[in-house]
């Protein structure tokens, strides 16, 4: 049974340290293929769009989940904000200069 007051990073660390490297990229793998198939299926079949949402919401989640799993894993987590950052600074750049036009 999982502790009451365990955090999110703890059960990321009992992710991490439990589970392989090549398990834990699959993992993130899988789940961005699902993320993925309810994201073309939301395009393809616009008219079960809203029954989608759900499950949008919980891939979405699970491919998250996997993310930080990774983040942790490889300790990459400044690196990647760091690169969030910069790719919102260029869109920012491209808005400001008419060049981006769907963000």
């Amino acid at each position: 049974m999982i502790k009451e007051n365990i955090t999110a990073n703890e059960i990321i660390q009992v992710i991490v340290s439990n589970n392989t490297e090549d398990h834990n990229i699959l993992k993130l793998a899988e789940e961005c293929t699902e993320l993925s198939e309810v994201l073309i299926k939301m395009v393809t079949k616009p008219n079960r769009r809203e029954e989608k949402l759900d499950h949008l919401i919980e891939e979405l989640g699970d491919v998250k989940l996997r993310l930080d799993v990774l983040l942790t894993m490889y300790g990459l987590s400044k690196k990647v904000n760091r690169r969030y950052t910069d790719k919102l600074s260029y869109i920012l750049e491209s808005i400001d200069s008419k060049k981006y036009e769907n963000c």
